[in-house]
């Protein structure tokens, strides 16, 4: 075709579009390819029983043709609501029952109505799930003493999409152990000044598809033998210096609180916890009582290591460093998250070890030296251990694997 002649054409093409309009001029020109959406196919593509859904077309041209097809096999939809127009929707049914458990492919193909018929293929996958969920608590009674953690396991017929156990007001997740077993598990921190006594836990889990289950546990909470101690007093001059040089230790809250909340649904940590330092004794034992002049009467939650001034003071396990700063009552404090919201801290630091927050540490990386920093007496580690954001015996996981 000559120039003249290709010229001639296209001038014959826009005065058509000119004189017919917009509709003319997309027919002809339009190579773009109809959009194709399926929310609920993307917000959850699981089902069980009857599946419903609409599949969402929006074409420049009317549609000239839609068909959908589940495992390349064409499904009888109503095209009549669809085709002729611009924007419109078409609903799908599929009986769930007639198909195996399990992956699915649905497609959808949608043809433009223009010239160039701009053709829209669009793939999801679904899963079928009629299969009823199981689950049972491995052990359903506990014995536990105040200021301990209860490591419940849960065992599944299949995996689920979310699972929590409820104690005393309070709800902890439930992770799942391994991809090659439908086993999930529990850490759940007892306050160490919870009544003891008889009391429950209650399990609840659901899938993918809705379905859900209950359990419900017993636990005997068993009394601790906590000492006390009538007083600790901190010189003036050292108290003015620590709020000179430090931040306030509700900062250190606020900050553990967020982290807790992040913390990664898997374990980071591998067997028994290790003590952090070499021990030449424990000057205050965990669930200690005491009464300051600034702090009133509280409960120590952690245990106090006395060693040597300045000696390494290392990781007890493998986890990510989340804390490294200087506060008012813990002086040079390092926190790190071991995942499922276990998180260690050491505190009264003299100085830290060459790390940096976000860091990746394995048990037995140094994290500082022992000092005295904060609201301390003389050198010695406070070593505490929080499971959700609550301070627990940390003796407890250097004398069992969890």
């Amino acid at each position: 075709m000559g120039k003249f002649s290709k010229f001639f054409l296209f001038s014959v093409i826009v005065g058509a579009g000119t004189f017919f309009g917009k509709p003319f001029w997309n027919f002809v020109t339009n190579a773009q390819s109809p959009k194709v959406s399926c929310l609920r196919l993307s917000k959850n593509p699981n089902f069980k029983n009857v599946a419903e859904f609409d599949v969402a077309v929006e074409s420049v041209c009317k549609l000239k043709d839609l068909k959908v097809f589940l495992n390349d096999k064409p499904l009888d939809i109503d095209v009549s609501k669809v085709v002729e127009k611009t924007f419109a929707k078409c609903e799908v049914v599929l009986d769930s029952s007639t198909l195996k458990d399990g992956n699915h492919e649905f497609k959808v193909v949608a043809v433009d109505g223009g010239y160039k018929a701009a053709i829209s293929v669009e793939k999801w996958n679904i899963c079928v799930d009629n299969l009823p969920l199981r689950a049972e608590l491995e052990k359903s009674d506990f014995k536990v003493m105040q200021g301990r953690t209860i490591h419940a396991t849960i065992q599944t017929n299949k995996k689920i999409s979310e699972g929590f156990i409820t104690f005393k007001g309070e709800k902890h997740k439930c992770v799942k152990v391994s991809e090659q077993a439908n086993i999930y598990e529990c850490f759940i921190p007892v306050e160490c000044d919870v009544r003891a006594g008889s009391t429950s836990l209650e399990v609840s889990l659901s899938d993918s598809v809705g379905n859900a289950v209950n359990a419900t546990g017993s636990v005997k909470i068993l009394p601790a033998d906590f000492s006390r101690y009538a007083n600790l007093s901190i010189s003036s001059e050292k108290l003015q210096d620590e709020r000179e040089n430090s931040v306030s230790n509700s900062i250190l809250e606020s900050a553990l609180e967020k982290w807790t909340q992040s913390s990664p649904d898997k374990k980071l940590w591998n067997g028994c916890f290790d003590l952090p330092t070499i021990v030449q004794r424990y000057s205050t034992p965990f669930g200690e009582i005491r009464t300051t002049a600034e702090k009133g009467r509280y409960i120590h939650k952690a245990v106090d290591i006395v060693n040597s001034p300045r000696k390494v003071v290392w990781a007890s396990q493998a986890g990510k460093i989340i804390i490294k700063e200087r506060f008012m009552m813990t002086g040079n404090t390092v926190a790190v998250d071991h995942g499922m919201g276990v998180v260690t801290l050491y505190c009264h630091l003299d100085d830290y070890a060459d790390i940096e927050i976000g860091d990746m540490v394995k048990k037995g990386n140094p994290v500082g030296t022992i000092g005295r920093t904060g609201y301390a007496t003389g050198y010695h580690l406070h070593w505490e251990l929080r499971v959700n954001n609550v301070a627990v015996d940390p003796l407890q996981w250097t004398q069992r694997t969890f």
